[in-house]
């Protein structure tokens, strides 16, 4: 990969026309997709495939298909949120191995975005009757923690990789159309998915689902041969925080009000398991949402990243916040007595997904605009962990009341106003900014074009 340029950058930009904003959207994409960056392109389009292929996306509808209850579900799928608690070891981990962020990162995605391979292997199993069900219940449990576990200390790993190996305004425009994309094909796939899968399942039953999760795994494989040509981070060496380590200025707080809106996305559940246990939805039309929502996410990852490379990432968030928190409320209105709550709940979900994309990007940029330097893998752990151990909080209190009360719109109901409610008091909490145009610096698109 050729040397990086100097990336020039003034502080306090001014807002652009909406016409300017545009055209310096399309700019970064097409700059991204210069042969400078063919490796981050190639993983983001790894990242979909495996993300719509196995992820939670299929394994949910399974699950219900298979017998499942809501609850129990909910539960299964609360182990991807539980997973990146993980992140808290990564610190130690990186000082018992002397700083090797890339053997380490390669191992947790060498392990967790191959899971489709095994996946595959069971439900073809399970279909053709020479294994029982249960096996494959029990191979969906594993996936799912792996999903969590390996997949998701590997992804936040890779943001603390781009870190070292880019300069920061650079990182800023890698990142965040590396989520993008992968977004984008997710959203694809799934789109194809939910059209094949009523058909292909009447013919082949759970076969069908076997061959996406292996395409998801040889997919899951060539972004492992991918990271590993990604530039070399070199030896990262992890400052040991101890109780008197003084965090960055603001940081205590950043995390606390991320700990409560995380709590939040726990307790929303999750739309598949609405939309097929009380709006009576059919799988396929569960991962036909999962596309729709993939592709709102998409379009809010696109113009969030536009953003966040020149306007304040805080006021971005809160933004974010506060539509998911306005989004579950409207969400009260997908009750079942509404003839229209199906498409009514179509619609919550585009806004909230749209919301949750671009809490996910503001948040991370956040955080790599608090906590710099040496400690940033330290801190990124922490807030990893604790947000994620959060949500996985949220989620088996979730898990509890679909398991334990009546399966029905009313248990949701509560589900969706604490969900709104939780961020609705992040938004409100959160300090911001004093300007949109308050971003420490801005890319010079200009450079990145010559590459």
């Amino acid at each position: 990969m050729p040397s990086l340029p100097t990336v020039r950058h003034r502080t306090r930009p001014a807002l652009q026309p909406l016409g300017s904003g545009l055209g310096t959207m399309l700019s970064d994409w097409q700059a991204f997709g210069r042969p400078a960056y063919r490796h981050y392109l190639v993983l983001a389009l790894c990242q979909g495939l495996v993300l719509a292929l196995s992820g939670t996306a299929l394994i949910i509808p399974l699950l219900l298909t298979l017998g499942l209850g809501p609850g129990a579900s909910t539960l299964v799928a609360s182990l991807a949120l539980i997973g990146p608690a993980a992140q808290l070891a990564v610190p130690s981990l990186l000082r018992r191995i002397d700083g090797n962020l890339r053997v380490l990162t390669l191992a947790l995605a060498a392990l967790g975005e191959t899971r489709g391979l095994w996946l595959g292997a069971v439900a073809v199993l399970a279909a053709t009757g020479s294994i029982d069900r249960a096996w494959l219940v029990g191979a969906l449990v594993l996936g799912t923690a792996a999903l969590g576990v390996f997949s998701g200390v590997s992804a936040a790993n890779i943001q603390a990789w781009l870190s070292v190996v880019l300069p920061e305004q650079e990182r800023r425009f890698v990142a965040p159309r590396i989520v993008g994309l992968g977004l984008a094909v997710s959203a694809v796939l799934l789109v194809v998915v939910a059209v094949a899968l009523d058909a292909a399942s009447r013919r082949y039953g759970i076969g069908a689902y076997g061959a996406c999760f292996v395409l998801g795994g040889v997919a899951g494989v060539v972004e492992v041969l991918v990271l590993g040509r990604l530039p070399r981070p070199g030896r990262v060496r992890v400052p040991r925080l101890g109780p008197a380590t003084e965090p960055p200025p603001g940081w205590r707080r950043f995390v606390g009000i991320a700990t409560l809106a995380s709590l939040g996305s726990g307790l929303a559940p999750y739309y598949s398991v609405f939309v097929i246990s009380v709006l009576r939805a059919s799988a396929s039309f569960a991962v036909a949402l999962s596309a729709l929502t993939s592709a709102a996410s998409v379009v809010a990852s696109t113009v969030g990243a536009a953003l966040l490379a020149h306007h304040s990432s805080s006021r971005l968030l809160r933004v974010g916040y506060a539509s998911l928190g306005a989004g579950w409320v409207a969400a009260l209105a997908s009750a079942p007595l509404n003839p229209f709550a199906l498409p009514w709940f179509v619609a919550v979900a585009l806004f909230i997904s749209a919301g949750g994309s671009i809490v996910q990007l503001a948040a991370n940029e956040r955080l790599f605009r608090l906590a710099s330097g040496p400690a940033i893998m330290a801190q990124q752990g922490r807030f990893v962990g604790v947000t994620a151990a959060a949500t996985a909080a949220g989620q088996l209190a979730s898990a509890l009341a679909l398991g334990l009360a009546p399966v029905g719109y009313p248990v949701f109901a509560a589900l969706f106003v604490a969900a709104g409610g939780l961020r609705v008091i992040a938004a409100a909490r959160l300090p911001v900014a004093d300007a949109w145009a308050n971003a420490t610096a801005v890319i010079s698109i200009a450079d990145l074009r010559r590459r």
